[in-house]
């Protein structure tokens, strides 16, 4: 009879493998892939900048970025969260946050 301790150990390192390598795929939501690498000029293409303005950039830590050698990359999931980090609300959105915030407050009071 096998010990259900080790069986479950080799069933817990299979999992945490398959993890590992999910992980490390490439992720696509509709149609598009979030765990590319993306080389300077294709950032600059995909932001509609200068290449110019994207060194300014990474100069200045404005934008997330690889630096290998003197080589640049960017993770294209990155380039997206930091491009919805200047995401403004919308006027519905805001009006929904103050209410959550009201019925919040109220809350507490009783």
């Amino acid at each position: 009879m096998e010990n259900p301790f080790e069986l479950i150990m080799l069933r817990l390192e299979r999992i945490e493998a398959r993890l590992l390598e999910i992980k490390n795929e490439p992720t696509v939501i509709d149609g598009m892939e979030y765990r590319k690498v993306m080389s300077l000029h294709e950032v600059a293409k995909y932001l509609d900048i200068s290449i110019g303005t994207i060194y300014k950039k990474t100069s200045t830590r404005q934008i997330p970025c690889i630096r290998k050698g003197k080589r640049l990359y960017f993770m294209k999931h990155e380039i997206d969260n930091w491009l919805m980090e200047g995401r403004q609300s919308t006027q519905t959105e805001i009006e929904i946050e103050a209410m959550n915030h009201l019925n919040m407050l109220r809350s507490k009071r009783k």
